[in-house]
């Protein structure tokens, strides 16, 4: 072979790699769905238990609409982040973030330890969000925001019930209310020390210190995708 072959064949190799770390890096483009492909609660292979839609974007002011209408399909994992056959290990959220970001291949995908939901939005804009399991923020959980207002329909607390989820709620006198208490990963609107949280006995929703109390946590992940 050549000189000049040889240096052509390595000129394409040195780019081709190039080319596919490049693609690496970049995010895949959102599937285009005519509707919302799923049941809610229902176990989807690869994916996890499909918990409705999040548009994290909506609402928020001075963004262009094709930002705004942008759209994610959340799935919750089928069990809380600290299920074991011995019970439920309990975190306070800081605990919770850290214990999630060690998770490799957990339900198939890792775990990132997001500490608060604009961390969350950041990425999602930035492109840097690659399908990990995370702490979900309060509309996710509650379907509120930061003032305890209704923000939107699809929540965990409200399909709690649905096909799999698998929420084992305690009512009985001396179990630990702890277990029925699950982290969301948006903070007060006064300090990013206070996290809020719901109970999901009753659907109650306050916020405490992130550093102190140790609660439940029920991980979600997202898939971006084209809706009409």
């Amino acid at each position: 072979m050549s000189q000049l072959k040889r240096s052509m064949q390595a000129a394409r190799t040195a780019g081709d790699i190039a080319q596919e770390a490049q693609t690496a890096s970049v995010p895949p483009e959102p599937e285009s769905l005519l509707a919302v492909p799923y049941k809610i609660g229902a176990p989807v292979e690869g994916e996890g238990i499909f918990g409705g839609i999040w548009r994290p974007f909506a609402g928020l002011k001075d963004m262009d609409r094709k930002i705004t209408e942008r759209t994610w399909l959340v799935f919750a994992a089928p069990e809380d982040l600290g299920q074991s056959s011995k019970g439920v290990q309990l975190w306070n959220f800081y605990e919770a973030a850290d214990e999630l970001a060690k998770r490799k291949n957990w339900h198939g995908h890792d775990g990132v330890g997001y500490q608060s939901e604009q961390t969350i939005r950041n990425h999602l804009l930035a492109g840097q969000y690659q399908g990990q399991w995370f702490i979900p923020p309060l509309k996710i959980l509650r379907g509120k925001n930061d003032q305890f207002q209704t923000a939107q329909g699809d929540n965990l607390y409200g399909h709690r019930r649905a096909g799999k989820f698998g929420f084992k709620i305690k009512t009985e006198p001396k179990t630990d209310d702890s277990q029925n208490i699950y982290w969301s990963s948006t903070p007060s609107e006064h300090t990013s020390r206070m996290m809020h949280f719901v109970d999901f006995r009753n659907g109650n929703t306050d916020c405490d210190h992130a550093h102190e109390f140790p609660l439940n946590c029920r991980p979600v992940r997202l898939k971006e995708v084209r809706l009409g």
